[in-house]
């Protein structure tokens, strides 16, 4: 044991594939095909609904209810009542991969992959493998708004790109073809499933658009680490393993129907990631797994030890710039007619806590959407950001900290420091608050560091340590 130990670490050094320790294999559970009355029947008693999708007249789909935790109950409602096991349990997340699996086959259109993959990874097969999955993402492309749609396939040319870098300076080495493209398919699945539970959830836009995002701000950050001596692209891929898993927790049962249930996203999300940890262990060494466990499990820590565990740092300081993400789908209603008449009325309905004409408001944006032609995907995705104000998400108003991040700046001088600009947007000013751009995680961050939040700090800098660990310093351009 210890003598294949030693193989493992001398492989990770080398940047080749490590061996599988104690013979671990990929977890697959089976998934029933819903084409019989009997597996239909299978299907339901296992929490899913046949079929997961309707088709709709205009070719779309509406994702139907799964089962429930406490049938008949509202989790919001009794959620303080129950256990921290029981919460636990609400998240369903054992059925995560059957759940997903069973979707995505229900939902793709018919496709052919053009290349059956073979042998070893070169750049010959690095590219029918990317071929493949194109052709994957066009089956769901009914679903997706276009937005997005094109954001999942810059995902996959730019992990693509990144791939073929790490081999060429012979960072990755020794991985079968195959091996590889189940990796980025489970990938590209994952990244399909979360936009289409983010949609059905209604509380927040936590789908592609988000992750896709956290990516570029991440690599924009790791960029700047090619100067130091132990770089290596394979963090940069380690990061994106990290980000398409950070937030899966939402798509867990209470997550799905609860907003309350949804603060123990990262709970779940753990959960998951170590569930499928070992379909992994052919392209990631152990150590490199664990560094993405810990930054999974606490990817909105306030700590950021840039100087200690630099990857995990870069996750937590991304996710803290949430609320000035790249890819915000709310920035779609700026160039609609009259809609900046309709958010007026939805901000002062917020802010009065009436609930009932907030929603009835909600409704009739929907309609204006539905009036000027809007992409049906893109209509619902937009009208699921908003903030639920009607099952407990409160107002949080940061004032004039709305905009876009714009630059980004790594110091790892003394402890470390991530320097954020913002780029001022009007539009976000009037209406961030309005939607889920997870404001919250930022509020908390300045509470850790024991500043005001009530109200929010408004000065042109904000600069967020914590002692002996890195700082968030944020700046409005």
């Amino acid at each position: 044991m210890q003598q294949r130990l030693r193989e493992a670490e001398e492989a990770e050094q080398k940047g080749e594939t490590p061996r599988l320790l104690d013979g671990a294999q990929r977890v697959l559970r089976p998934t029933p095909e819903a084409s019989s009355l009997d597996r239909k029947a299978q299907v339901r008693a296992i929490g899913l609904v046949d079929p997961a999708y309707r088709a709709a007249q205009d070719g779309l789909a509406a994702l139907a209810q799964a089962d429930a935790f406490k049938p008949g109950v509202d989790l919001d409602k009794i959620w303080d009542t129950l256990s921290e096991a029981e919460k636990i349990r609400a998240g369903a997340i054992e059925r995560f991969r059957l759940e997903m699996e069973t979707t995505l086959r229900i939902t793709a259109r018919p496709y052919t992959v053009p290349h059956k993959l073979g042998g070893r990874l070169d750049a010959r097969n690095l590219k029918r493998a990317n071929d493949n999955l194109r052709s994957e993402i066009d089956a769901y492309s009914y679903l997706l708004a276009p937005d997005s749609y094109q954001l999942l396939l810059r995902f996959v040319d730019e992990t693509h790109r990144l791939i073929d870098v790490c081999l060429r300076q012979r960072a990755i080495q020794g991985v079968d073809v195959v091996v590889l493209y189940d990796i980025l398919r489970d990938w590209v699945q994952k990244l399909v499933y979360q936009e289409l539970v983010s949609r059905k959830r209604g509380m927040g836009d936590h789908g592609i658009r988000r992750i896709i995002s956290n990516i570029d701000l991440g690599d924009q950050l790791h960029a700047q680490l090619k100067r130091l001596p132990d770089y290596s692209p394979r963090e940069r891929l380690l990061m994106r393993l990290i980000h398409v898993h950070q937030d899966l927790g939402y798509t867990a049962y209470a997550a799905r129907v609860s907003f309350r249930g949804g603060k123990l996203h990262r709970a779940y999300g753990a959960r998951i990631f170590n569930d499928d940890l070992n379909r992994y262990r052919s392209l990631f060494a152990h150590t490199e797994l664990e560094t993405a466990r810990v930054a999974v499990a606490t990817h909105s820590s306030e700590e950021l030890p840039l100087m200690q565990m630099r990857v995990v740092a870069l996750v937590r300081a991304v996710d803290h710039l949430a609320p000035f993400g790249l890819y915000r789908v709310y920035k779609h209603l700026e160039t609609v007619p009259h809609a900046s008449d309709y958010l007026d009325d939805l901000v002062e309905r917020a802010r009065n806590a009436e609930h009932e004409r907030f929603a009835a408001a909600h409704a009739a944006l929907g309609q204006l959407l539905v009036e000027v032609g809007m992409a049906p995907a893109l209509r619902d995705d937009l009208l699921a950001a908003f903030r639920p104000f009607a099952v407990g998400a409160e107002l949080v108003d940061l004032g004039a900290w709305a905009g876009q991040v714009n630059d980004l700046k790594l110091d790892l001088n003394g402890n470390g420091a991530v320097f954020a600009k913002l780029n001022p947007d009007p539009f976000a000013l009037r209406y961030q608050l309005l939607f889920d751009a997870q404001q919250e995680q930022l509020v908390r961050l300045v509470k850790a560091c024991e500043q005001p939040v009530e109200p929010f700090p408004q000065e042109p800098l904000l600069k967020l340590t914590r002692p002996s660990l890195g700082s968030l310093i944020l700046t409005r351009g």
